[in-house]
């Protein structure tokens, strides 16, 4: 393993957290990713925080390349986690952390110089909100062969109650959560999210239970992350699959405990899905899209095998009694 290189910052001493400012990255077995994400956060314009790693790999060479990191500058912290899932990385974190304001970025992302400035700014001067998104920008790559997963807000935006959700598909690789909103919402659902029962959604979810507690939702263009999760495109409709049936399931949790708009937001991704087939059919194009349309329907179907608690609004885990 390469040493950091020398684009870290000299040793910087944190003699506190300014409001209590906590990065968490969650990684699994991505180390050269991690290495680029970790020098990106680290030189950032705002200076007071901590940054957390949560790592599920499955070998040393992430917890090598932290430990070495921490030689250099003794914000970071690394707490290894036997587990497995995106969400119960991102709870951990969250439990562990000092920070009022817990940001959030992927092993897999670089962000720019003031992206953690402007997204701590964002939440500070809004005292209502509870959840910012960033852009999340694909680096340029060959759209012919594959695709990265972005999300690019037109302009800064305020959303407020459970309808909001209907204007917003923030990703968690640029997003920033208050910690007494997480004590009001409960946690991240460990049954959504990459790794877990079903391998996404675990953001959309977190968002609309946001929403839903009260607090307004904000998206910040100008707080950008570069995301280097390139797919191919074999690989990336499995993928898209899977994210069809973790959004059916986590559009149909709020709806099982008499949420009526979660049948709204189930509704309106089924007509967007049943739109993509009819436009294809009347242009004769191929593939149709059913593969879409089909995942929604099992996921809703998958929502069904699993309990749901109301507070906080999570699915329980087969194993818990």
């Amino acid at each position: 393993m390469s040493k950091l290189d020398s684009r870290l910052p000299a040793r910087y001493k944190v003699d506190h957290l300014d409001d209590g400012v906590s990065v968490v990255i969650c990684t699994r077995d991505r180390p050269d990713d991690l290495r680029h994400a970790l020098v990106s956060v680290l030189n950032s314009s705002y200076r007071d925080f901590e940054l957390i790693v949560v790592d599920q790999s499955t070998t040393e060479l992430s917890k090598s390349l932290v430990e070495e990191s921490t030689a250099v500058d003794n914000r970071i912290r690394y707490i290894r986690d036997p587990g497995k899932g995106l969400s119960r990385a991102r709870n951990i974190g969250s439990m562990r952390s000092g920070g009022q304001i817990i940001v959030f970025t992927d092993d897999d992302c670089r962000v720019n110089y003031d992206w953690l400035e402007l997204m701590v700014a964002g939440l500070r001067e809004d005292r209502s909100a509870g959840l910012a998104y960033g852009t999340v920008e694909p680096v340029p790559h060959d759209t012919r062969t594959g695709f990265i997963v972005g999300f690019a807000p037109m302009r800064r935006r305020r959303l407020i109650g459970r309808l909001g959700k209907l204007h917003d598909s923030g990703i968690g690789a640029s997003m920033a959560i208050r910690r007494e909103v997480l004590t009001r919402v409960g946690p991240f659902d460990e049954m959504l999210g990459a790794g877990a029962y079903l391998s996404s959604a675990e953001d959309c979810d977190m968002a609309y239970r946001i929403l839903a507690g009260g607090f307004a939702l904000l998206h910040l263009p100008e707080a950008k992350v570069l995301h280097y999760g390139w797919r191919d495109f074999q690989s990336g409709r499995n993928l898209m699959r899977r994210t069809y049936v973790a959004v059916g399931a986590a559009y149909t949790k709020p709806l099982r405990t008499g949420d009526l708009v979660g049948a709204l937001l189930l509704g309106r991704e089924l007509a967007m899905a049943i739109g993509t087939v009819a436009q294809a059919l009347i242009r004769r194009q191929r593939p149709l899209g059913v593969g879409r349309l089909v995942a929604l329907f099992v996921g809703i179907l998958k929502s069904f095998e699993l309990p749901v608690q109301n507070r906080p609004l999570v699915y329980k885990s087969l194993e818990t009694p």
